[in-house]
């Protein structure tokens, strides 16, 4: 096509390494023409307001040319963004050819169908002379055990999401899709499940609603999970015991909260703004990130490699970031060590002692706004 042609000019003519023209004619060219997205280095009400007011304290003989070389600079700017849109076509026509891709190689991991011959290429290199004669012993139409759960794992950005109580319910995915919506850069991921003890659904969907300017993901619209009794695991009860200080009576009390949770990905989510108020605010746009990252990662690396994830045989997993990017602090950890001094300090508190504490804090914070101070506010804790 005339974009294929007009991408590979501007790759010979910009003298990027011969390397990345095999990108043309690849199944990934969405995501290897990354590097070629224009960098938007401004926002642009912010740029205009900085830009008038620098432009207004350069000397005349300047300032003219300030404002000529800003119109020039603008028309950069529109060629930008219409390369940035069809980067985004591109992306968008080569998922849709990778279609036929994804679903042979989902017979093959659900046991639908047996490889073709054609599919069976080099088997010298992975099995003995005499495995090869056993072939038709050992292939069966039959699913491949675990095998979504196991990509996951071995997900870079994903597997610190997957919980232990997560993993007896991904032993029952069976696939993972990408559902794309005609003339619109929204999609759908989409989990299918087979019968299980946690929840009725046989499909899990998470759209991804993205922004008609820059393509970028703007809100999230998940799946309610239809439950069975007792099996929702993305909610845990706690127990609280509470003690009356003048009649000296206990009682126990029970809040449902949220639980940390893989299936906390198919709730909605959305951007909350650029400083989120409070601690809800703060964990509802950090709960839109971590879906940004999940979606991204899912539809760009994991689905069209999936193969490499079960085996764990990830390249430049560096890239993705993780605790070998960090180095243990050895002067803080022995500060952590050294027993705190002082009578009393480092006791730790019975269940009743706290509760009694935080039953009387009202009555504390009003004593210290009496006298001048403020009363202090308890520390929320993300779940």
């Amino acid at each position: 096509t005339e974009q294929i042609v007009g991408s590979v000019r501007c790759v010979q003519e910009t003298g990027i390494n011969a390397e990345y023209m095999g990108i043309i004619i690849n199944q990934d060219f969405a995501n290897k023409m990354e590097f070629l997205k224009p960098q938007s280095h401004h926002d642009e009400t912010k740029h205009k307001e900085e830009f008038t007011k620098a432009v207004k304290e350069l000397p005349l003989e300047v300032r003219f040319k300030a404002v000529a070389l800003e119109n020039i600079y603008a028309e950069k700017r529109k060629l930008d963004e219409e390369l940035e849109k069809k980067i985004r076509e591109l992306q968008v026509e080569y998922e849709k050819k990778s279609q036929p891709i994804y679903k042979k190689s989902s017979q093959l991991i659900t046991g639908q169908r047996l490889p073709e011959e054609s599919e069976l290429q080099e088997l010298a290199t992975y099995f003995s002379a005499e495995e090869i004669e056993k072939k038709s012993e050992y292939l069966k139409q039959e699913p491949i055990p675990n095998f979504w759960l196991k990509v996951l794992q071995n997900s870079p950005v994903i597997k610190e999401e997957v919980h232990e109580k997560d993993e007896e319910i991904l032993k029952n995915l069976t696939d993972i899709e990408i559902r794309r919506e005609e003339n619109s850069e929204d999609y759908t991921i989409v989990f299918h499940f087979s019968e299980n003890e946690h929840f009725t659904n046989k499909e899990l969907t998470k759209k991804v609603i993205c922004n008609k300017k820059d393509g970028e993901p703007e809100k999230f619209e998940g799946t309610e999970i239809d439950w069975k009794e007792g099996k929702n695991i993305t909610k845990k009860k706690v127990t609280k015991k509470q003690k009356n200080k003048k009649t000296g009576q206990q009682r126990v009390t029970q809040k449902e909260v949220d639980a940390e949770s893989f299936f906390n990905f198919f709730k909605n989510s959305s951007p909350v703004g650029e400083e989120p108020e409070d601690s809800e605010a703060d964990m509802a746009d950090e709960r839109f990130h971590i879906d940004c990252d999940i979606a991204q990662f899912l539809s760009e690396e994991v689905i069209p490699y999936a193969l490499d994830f079960y085996l764990g045989i990830i390249e430049d997993e560096d890239m993705y970031g993780g605790e070998e990017d960090y180095e243990d602090d050895e002067d803080e950890d022995e500060e952590e060590d050294v027993k705190p001094r002082g009578k009393g300090k480092g006791k730790k508190k019975s269940i009743e002692e706290e509760d009694d504490e935080e039953e009387d804090e009202g009555k504390k914070g009003k004593k210290k706004a009496q006298a001048g101070g403020k009363p202090q506010n308890q520390e929320c804790k993300q779940q």
